[in-house]
């Protein structure tokens, strides 16, 4: 995974950075967020289309065990405490 910073003249692009996962951050005027190394080329290549900069660095995922008193979130792959995490209608903790 890949954590990225996305500015420039990203009007025209604001769909698909959204559909990416990546969230506006209006104080620092950049999308931000985690992408999985397929988002990451697809946004390389609207970069490519685009007058928009892509600021990146490498994410290292620390691993717990599940038993600990974790879970792992359906929706990002964080791993949260139970007692923070809830469950949606599937039965998917979030």
């Amino acid at each position: 995974m890949k954590y990225v910073e996305v500015s420039g003249k990203t009007y025209n692009v604001k769909e698909t950075l959204k559909r990416l996962g990546l969230r506006w951050d209006g104080d620092e005027k950049v999308w931000k967020g985690a992408l999985s190394e397929e988002e990451f080329m697809e946004l390389t290549e609207l970069a490519d289309e685009h007058p928009i900069e892509i600021k990146t660095r490498d994410i290292k995922i620390k691993t717990r065990r599940h038993d600990d008193g974790y879970v792992r979130c359906w929706e990002c792959g964080r791993l949260v405490p139970k007692w923070q995490a809830t469950r949606d209608v599937n039965g998917e903790w979030y």
